[in-house]
């Protein structure tokens, strides 16, 4: 959020892993850069979490998740997609 305090700049999307450091998870920072925008940033989770959990919350926030390791052809389309 520090990097689009100071700019106009607005992000065409936004990938994140779930597991940051700190202990931060993806999902809820995809969730406040959408907030600090005022807009709903399509948004991209990639993760080795194999868990339903983090399935779960991806879909809850409408996020699209892809688990590593990705495929770059599938990387290339689903990016496509999202920013289509």
């Amino acid at each position: 959020l520090d990097m689009l305090g100071d700019t106009d700049w607005v992000p065409d999307i936004v990938i994140a892993d779930q597991h940051l450091d700190g202990g931060d998870l993806g999902t809820a920072t995809i969730g406040e850069v959408r907030e600090y925008l005022g807009r709903p940033v399509p948004a991209l989770i990639v993760t080795a979490d194999g868990s339903d959990a983090v399935a779960k919350a991806a879909r809850a926030a409408g996020i699209e998740l892809m688990r590593k390791p990705l495929k770059p052809a599938q990387l290339r389309a689903l990016l496509a997609h999202l920013l289509a």
